[in-house]
């Protein structure tokens, strides 16, 4: 089993949090078929994404925008239409449903 610390990875990615974001995301692109750019040596999408990090193989600002795109592309595919829901015996509400609570 790999072990990766966070530490050393700050270097390149200074919040733990955006390194877990892109390193998740990463790892997605791996389990969709992405070749890894570091040997994989049998470790996981997850290791092998920290990996990639770490040996500066990955431009992270282009990552980063993929991520965006893919977030704003499925806020897009999940946006509700608008539908007329019967609040009382004679009133009728048009609301608008964003998906949002």
């Amino acid at each position: 089993m790999a072990r990766i610390t966070t530490t050393d990875r700050e270097r390149f990615v200074p919040n733990r949090f955006e390194l877990v974001v892109l390193g998740a995301a990463r790892a997605r692109e791996l389990l969709r078929g992405d070749e890894p750019r570091v040997p994989a040596n049998g470790d996981r999408p997850p290791v092998i994404a920290l990996r990639e990090i770490a040996a500066q193989k990955l431009d992270l600002i282009e990552l980063r925008q993929r991520l965006l795109r893919r977030w704003l592309d499925g806020a897009e595919k999940d946006a509700k239409p608008e539908a007329s829901v019967r609040i009382g015996p004679s009133c009728d509400v048009v609301y608008r449903l964003t998906g949002t609570t």
